[in-house]
């Protein structure tokens, strides 16, 4: 059955419906569960699906396992150290992501959330986006869409959009000494940092840590001036 833990209250009534989903030669059980009012928070230790008519309105912890997100998630998102999430198809989490084990975006998958930071890649992390949007965050500090701090972003497709900082890094926020983004493709557009850096920015001590290839990376403001110019990087383009 699924294995679910709460966190502050000893009992806790679950609906669970048990499927069965065939993946090429493979299988995986899905499970399909009514969120709970008594939930503080889910843990996930048994291979999981939220399917596309589901919503989850509590936060989740992936915990040396993988939840596979069609539906929605409307909470915090952590992922622990060999555990990953995999939003595609039209999978939505409406609230921040963080990565200590593994995150893929595809599809249409969606993160978003008013007043929080998309996605955090710690120490650890690793995230992978092939499509998808991370759009309409924002965040008092640094890194409105995503942080990358000490971890590693591939990007190779999808839209980072319409996010905002009050620091730097309005799409992307790539710092400390082991931090990595690279663009192979996909587009970083019509986000907003106060302080500098709309689309992406870098601390001094990750400079080089961002590959860029054949991304676009255009149309980002800040406060500072109307909109950024930056520079070509490697056989990509940066533009207005």
């Amino acid at each position: 059955m699924l294995n679910i833990r709460k966190t502050r209250k000893i009992m806790v009534t679950l609906s669970i419906a048990l499927t069965l989903a065939i993946f090429g030669v493979g299988s995986v059980m899905a499970y399909g569960f009514r969120n709970d009012t008594d939930y503080d928070e889910i843990v996930i230790s048994t291979p999981t699906i939220i399917q596309a008519d589901e919503t989850v309105s509590d936060n989740i912890i992936v915990d040396d396992s993988t939840l596979y997100v069609y539906g929605q998630i409307n909470g915090v998102v952590t992922i622990n150290p060999g555990g990953s999430l995999i939003i595609s198809g039209y999978g939505q989490v409406y609230g921040t992501v963080y990565v200590n084990g593994s995150l893929y975006l595809a599809d249409n998958g969606v993160v978003t959330g008013s007043g929080t930071r998309g996605v955090v890649v710690n120490p650890g992390g690793i995230f992978n986006m092939t499509g998808g949007y991370i759009r309409g965050n924002s965040y008092t500090d640094y890194g409105g869409g995503v942080w990358v701090n000490n971890g590693i972003f591939t990007m190779d497709g999808g839209y980072i959009e319409n996010n905002i900082s009050d620091g730097m890094g309005g799409g992307v926020w790539v710092s400390g000494i082991y931090a990595r983004f690279t663009l192979y493709s996909g587009y970083i557009r019509y986000n907003h940092a106060s302080l500098g850096g709309g689309g992406v920015a870098l601390t001094d001590s990750t400079r080089g840590a961002f590959s860029m290839y054949v991304g676009r990376i255009y149309r980002n403001t800040t406060s500072l001036n109307a909109t950024e110019r930056l520079p070509m990087l490697q056989t990509g383009h940066m533009t207005r």
